[in-house]
């Protein structure tokens, strides 16, 4: 049995469910020239909704899917990072919503593969029908694949960036989930993952299949503002130790109801939580918390946007700003 037989309820849900609820006296426009991160939210709703092929234009179900997939319920916590580290180096949030969009569409497309039978086989996503349940597993499939290829081609298409740059994030993008990011993170999930019985290899893991592409919406946000080399060294290390955190309460949450509903999963799921025990584990979310943070003020940014997210995302671990 899946310990994931309902996704988006971990990580996504418990870790975030408060985290992007938008606190006007943190980044509201009176004190810092950027929307509320609610306003960011809705922003982002709309140029996806924009983006996405229509329902009435063939492939008609594909179509469906692909907007069924993208535009349904959820936090776009790694769209709003993109636009926060944008604005937080001093660029033009705007400028940058693109290629936000362009890294939930990464998103939307890796959890609507990862349900897929052949892989986590789960059947709700977000408490509804998960894609291929809704369309079926070959419509399932190309939809997966037509919004990786959106992707990209939104990056290469947006005219608020130059060519050079949208070129190198393209590049950017692709390393993040391709066979050494985001992809082998998944291969190792379904075929190695009783292998990853130490510490280390486990970080690694996590690196891979969540905190890479954290990594790629923060550098790509701040290199869209034209940030410095390390600045943008900075905002990765940032994102690294943001995906750990993130990673590791998902763990948490898992750990917390597979010992309800599945205790037998957790045997076959080694996590960080399981190899270094509850306490531990916490101990680790804070370091890598404090690390980000610390991060964050080597960076020179005009606007504490992205520590305002941090806060608002852990309020458990770091308290609200």
């Amino acid at each position: 049995m899946k310990l994931h037989a309902e996704r988006g309820s971990a990580a996504e849900d418990a870790v975030a469910a408060a985290a992007f609820r938008s606190r006007p006296t943190a980044m509201g426009p009176s004190d810092s020239g950027v929307p509320s991160l609610d306003a960011l939210r809705a922003v982002i709703d709309r140029r996806l909704d924009e983006l996405s092929p229509a329902e009435s234009s063939p492939p008609e179900q594909l179509h469906a899917a692909m907007r069924y997939g993208l535009l349904g319920p959820g936090k776009r916590i790694r769209p709003l990072l993109t636009l926060a580290a944008s604005a937080q180096i001093g660029g033009d949030w705007r400028a940058a919503l693109d290629v936000a969009c362009a890294v939930e569409m990464i998103h939307a497309a890796s959890l609507v593969i990862d349900d897929l039978p052949c892989m986590d086989a789960a059947d709700v996503r977000r408490g509804r029908p998960s894609v291929h349940r809704r369309f079926g597993e070959s419509t399932a499939i190309l939809t997966g694949i037509a919004l990786l290829n959106q992707a990209f081609g939104v990056i290469a298409g947006t005219k608020a960036i130059d060519a050079k740059l949208r070129i190198d994030l393209v590049s950017l993008v692709a390393g993040a989930i391709g066979s050494t990011g985001l992809v082998a993170g998944q291969q190792k999930d379904l075929h190695d993952r009783h292998a990853l019985a130490d510490a280390d290899a486990l970080a690694e893991f996590n690196e891979q299949k969540t905190g890479m592409l954290f990594v790629a919406a923060v550098e790509s946000g701040a290199r869209v503002a034209g940030a410095k080399d390390d600045q943008v060294y900075a905002m990765r290390r940032f994102a690294n130790h943001l995906g750990h955190a993130f990673q590791i309460c998902d763990d948490l949450h898992d750990e917390c109801t597979a010992q309800h509903s599945e205790p037998e999963a957790l045997a076959h799921k080694p996590s960080l939580v399981s190899v270094l025990g509850v306490g531990e584990a916490e101990a680790a979310i804070r370091g890598h918390l404090q690390g980000a943070l610390a991060a964050l003020d080597e960076c020179r940014g005009t606007r504490p946007l992205l520590q305002a997210v941090l806060h608002a995302t852990f309020p458990a671990y770091l308290g609200r700003a």
